[in-house]
């Protein structure tokens, strides 16, 4: 509780005090409406502190989206458990993306991933030494210097099936390096709503305040 709401109720009864000496004569005391104030307060601040502005929810499409002509796209996403660490694991996922897709010579590079945390610290230029991941970001920006144009961008899960599917079925097989010749049967679905262009529906909350 702040000092000014107190204040505000205080001030608020000692002019209820006033005019109830003055028209109907009777007696102020002062302990008495300091005491009224307080608890008026304290039940204002505990009616409203936990009162956070409300979001409206919106519905938008989502899915995964083709590519300019030229450009190719890396969809990454990092899968652990145990003691894994989640973000380490998507920031591996991106390295190992990256290198395959520079011996590939993909040079105009689109790079998804539904990890927020994991496209925040690579595009953000405050992340320093200090971060347990320091060194991980620091290999990703340097390997992002080597393509003609690159961008790095949060893509929602439902748009991202592909490779989070296939990040889990990667924890199943426990191997350490997986090629496939033709399509794993696992991600036969959200592939050909990729193909297809088939969006799903997601709800989140607006960025607008009611």
């Amino acid at each position: 509780m702040t000092p000014t709401i107190t204040a505000i109720f205080g001030l608020c009864e000692i002019w209820l005090g006033r005019n109830a000496l003055i028209f109907e004569n009777k007696l102020f005391n002062p302990r008495f409406v300091g005491k009224k104030a307080v608890f008026k307060a304290i039940e204002f601040y505990h009616l409203n502190v936990n009162n956070a502005p409300v979001r409206s929810v919106v519905t938008s499409s989502v899915g995964w989206e083709a590519l300019p002509l030229g450009w190719w796209k890396l969809n990454t996403d990092g899968s652990c458990q145990g003691e894994g660490n989640s973000l380490m694991a998507e920031l591996w996922a991106i390295i190992e993306g990256l290198k395959l897709a520079k011996l590939l010579q993909c040079n105009n590079l689109i790079v998804e991933s539904d990890s927020l945390a994991a496209m925040k610290l690579i595009n953000s230029n405050d992340c320093g030494n200090l971060h347990q991941f320091s060194t991980l970001i620091r290999i990703c920006r340097a390997i992002l210097l080597d393509f003609s144009e690159v961008k790095v961008v949060h893509i929602y899960r439902e748009g991202h099936a592909c490779a989070d599917t296939l990040a889990k079925q990667a924890l199943v097989s426990k191997s350490p390096l997986m090629y496939f010749v033709n399509l794993p049967p696992c991600i036969s679905s959200p592939f050909e709503a990729d193909l297809f262009g088939i969006k799903f529906s997601r709800s989140r909350k607006s960025d607008v305040l009611e």
